[in-house]
């Protein structure tokens, strides 16, 4: 018997400095309902408004986790570290300038 836990598919979005997109792609992932969703946005230390943006999207919707780097760990040390942490047996990984159809 497969449980909801089981099927629960992640989508970790690495992403720095993008906050204008980062939404699109966050909102393409959250307005999915077929299936259960968890949203794993991995910020790379980012100075724009991206931070308080996820914190936000987080406080609104349990679906969304939000790590942020306390320093840039650079695009493939970001990316290499957001693949790290799924805890899924399914996960889609997504860029910030892309969105789920």
């Amino acid at each position: 018997m497969t449980h909801q836990a089981d099927r629960i598919i992640t989508v970790v979005i690495p992403t720095f400095n993008r906050r204008a997109n980062l939404q699109k792609a966050a909102e393409s992932v959250l307005s999915e309902t077929r299936v259960p969703i968890r949203l794993h946005i991995f910020d790379n230390a980012s100075t724009d408004e991206t931070e308080a943006y996820v914190q936000e999207l987080a406080a609104h919707d349990s679906r969304v986790i939000y790590t942020r780097r306390p320093e840039n760990i650079g695009a493939t040390g970001n990316y290499a570290g957001a693949l790290a942490e799924v805890a899924t047996e399914y996960f889609v990984p997504l860029a910030d300038d892309d969105w789920l159809l």
